[in-house]
């Protein structure tokens, strides 16, 4: 198998295979940074996405505090308004840019929450219910925006910063806590009365949840962020609010807490919006965090890209220039050797196609001589016979004379019969003439009738209108125009009947008048046609007779020239009988020239063997070294086939020849 390879394979795969080896690898690496780039673009994205609905919570739970205080009769109807306004332009950003933000499952999240947040805002315009219910069902819809928050938190992961993105929710969970406190304890001291057992449950539950969110083990936030925590818990707001709380459930039971609803409201938002002002510091962070592991990621990942492409170009070129250079050594070699080899085998090729020639020159000679003393014997028998005819053509060539002369005179005769055949042959043409003239004539006295016909229905015409003329006045004269009537309509009805007599001898004549120009037509080209014919025959008979006659007087002159060289006959044939005793010597001397050239053919035949032999050799050498260099040889130099052979004339075939 490896023997079928060229040097260029067997030097190309190992290097193809440690390239592929490095591709593979690479991939990998080209995969992993890729996926982190994606990811870090993701988690960026959702990033903003994350702030944009912290903002929109926020937002939210200021409208929940101040819808409850609207619903108590608290705050106006413009306070409220203002502050839907603060969250519509909230929404409208998120919702501008949720296609670049968030996938489909959380677009329509939004829109659904969109749609259930304005059928909130009409209840509580229209003072539907309890502000406490108002207020639980703005609840509601504040989770599913924590929830939506939390799922775009989740959808991407890289280097743990996900997590910092989940304490987002948890810190959003902890300050909803907080807006459910504020918005009950609002209604609680706007009505000043006391409350059930259920609420003082309810608001235990609420600052339950803003501590234990606000404590969680499970924040991943930075150092700052804990400090500006527990500040926010020793601040003097922060105590004032778990003071109102505490004086509520003191109270709980009578009412009259003396704090006002307005004032807290204020205080508790305040606190609020302290825990914003450590939110919105971490998503800044959060966000520059992966922002630059986004950066890094697209670094690595071009970095990598092409570092890789790098290392193969390299390797191709090393690979390529080493190949080359051997190679190209080598080609020279064997391109030399086969230049050198098949020099060798056109010269054998050569040497052994000349010894043939000659061996087939002197197979040619000797059956030349054979056939040369046949040929000799027969020419003195011939020369005989030659010498008989000569005389028996002079007596024929006299008689040849005198037949010729015959003929001579009887084409004389028939030219004469030719040309009155010629003359009776014009004559029928005149005839012809004649005939066509009368049918003419005939013709034209059809025309003739015709043209009366044509006048004839012309009255008929001027009949039928006077007649047409006479019913009209008859039916003007009335009773009295009644016969009158009666004789018109006759002579209108005999006047149709002459129309169409005079139509239908019209026709008979139109078709007489076709039939005799078709006869007349026909007659002339029939005529003409046969006349032609005779005429052309006529033609080709003289001509005919003519070249007969001039072909006897040929014949004529060339019985005398045959008489002429009968006699040079004879003395040619003494000459031959010469000629004959010097082709005898000449034989001679070609039967020694033959069996010189006989070895001359073998000697040539064995040297043309060696040398193909060594030519052979070479190729075969040749053959090995190219497939060294380029492998399994598709079209192999094949070793030149010398049909060298060796000519050999036995001594009796050149016996017999002589």
């Amino acid at each position: 198998m490896l023997n079928k390879l060229s040097l260029w394979q067997r030097i190309a795969i190992p290097v193809l295979a440690m390239t592929l080896g490095l591709i593979i690898v690479s991939s990998m690496l080209v995969g992993h940074y890729y996926e982190r780039s994606s990811q870090a673009q993701g988690m960026a994205r959702s990033a903003q996405a994350i702030q944009a609905i912290s903002r929109i919570i926020h937002q939210i739970q200021k409208e929940r505090a101040t819808s409850v205080l609207f619903m108590n009769g608290a705050n106006t109807k413009d306070e409220l308004k203002a502050q839907r306004d603060v969250v519509d332009q909230e929404l409208l950003f998120l919702t501008s840019r949720k296609a670049e933000l968030l996938n489909s499952t959380l677009q329509n999240q939004i829109d659904n929450l969109s749609g259930t947040h304005q059928a909130i805002r009409a209840q509580v315009d229209a003072k539907s219910g309890a502000a406490a219910e108002a207020a639980k069902a703005i609840g509601i819809l504040v989770d599913h925006w924590i929830k939506a928050q939390a799922s775009c938190a989740n959808e991407f992961h890289l280097d743990g910063l996900e997590s910092t993105l989940l304490s987002i929710s948890i810190f959003e969970k902890s300050k909803e806590s907080m807006g459910r406190m504020r918005a009950l304890l609002n209604a609680v001291l706007s009505a000043n009365q006391p409350i059930s057992a259920a609420t003082v449950s309810l608001l235990a539950t609420h600052k339950s949840g803003v501590l234990s969110n606000m404590e969680s083990p499970g924040l991943t936030i930075s150092h700052t962020s804990h400090q500006d925590i527990d500040k926010l818990l020793a601040a003097e707001d922060w105590l004032s609010v778990l003071s109102t709380y505490n004086r509520v459930v003191e109270k709980s039971g009578k009412g009259d807490y003396g704090v006002d609803a307005k004032q807290f409201s204020a205080t508790i938002t305040r606190v609020i919006d302290s825990v914003r002002g450590v939110i919105d510091p971490e998503i800044t962070m959060t966000s520059a965090s992966i922002h630059n592991a986004a950066a890094a990621a697209q670094r690595n990942f071009i970095l990598c890209v092409a570092t890789v492409f790098s290392l193969i170009v390299v390797s191709m070129l090393i690979s390529v220039y080493i190949t080359r250079a051997i190679n190209a050594a080598l080609k020279a070699v064997a391109e030399l050797l086969s230049h050198g080899a098949d020099a060798v085998a056109k010269i054998a090729v050569q040497v052994a196609m000349a010894s043939q020639n000659l061996a087939s020159s002197a197979t040619e000679q000797a059956s030349a001589l054979q056939e040369t003393t046949a040929a000799v014997e027969e020419t003195k028998s011939m020369i005989k016979k030659n010498a008989e005819n000569s005389s028996k053509s002079a007596t024929l060539s006299q008689q040849s004379y005198e037949t010729a002369l015959k003929g001579k005179e009887a084409i004389i005769d028939m030219t004469g019969s030719i040309d009155g055949i010629a003359h009776s042959n014009a004559e029928i043409m005149a005839q012809n003439e004649v005939t066509n003239k009368e049918l003419m004539d005939i013709v034209r006295v059809i025309r003739e009738i015709e043209g009366k016909t044509k006048v004839i229905n012309d009255i008929v015409f001027q009949t039928r209108l006077l007649s047409f003329n006479a019913s009209v006045e008859a039916a003007r004269a009335g009773e009295q125009g009644k016969g009158f009537a009666v004789v018109a309509e006759e002579v209108g009805n005999l006047a149709q009947m002459s129309g169409t007599s005079a139509r239908e001898i019209q026709i008979l004549l139109d078709n007489s008048v076709r039939l005799v120009d078709t006869i007349v037509t026909n007659t002339r080209q029939k005529m003409n046609s046969l006349s032609q014919v005779g005429k052309e025959k006529i033609e080709a008979g003289i001509v005919t007779a003519e070249r007969c006659g001039d072909i006897l007087q040929q014949i004529v002159a060339n019985v005398a020239i045959v008489g002429q060289m009968t006699n040079e006959i004879s003395s040619a044939c003494h000459e031959q009988s010469e000629g004959i005793t010097e082709i005898n010597n000449a034989m001679t001397e070609m039967d020694t020239v033959a069996h010189q050239n006989s070895a001359a053919c073998e000697q040539t035949s064995v040297a043309a063997e060696e040398l193909k032999t060594h030519a052979g050799k070479l190729l075969s050498m040749v053959q090995q070294l190219e497939q060294v260099i380029h492998g399994s040889v598709q079209n192999p130099v094949q070793p030149v086939k010398i049909a060298a052979r060796n000519v050999q004339v036995e001594d009796d075939e050149w016996d017999q020849a002589a």
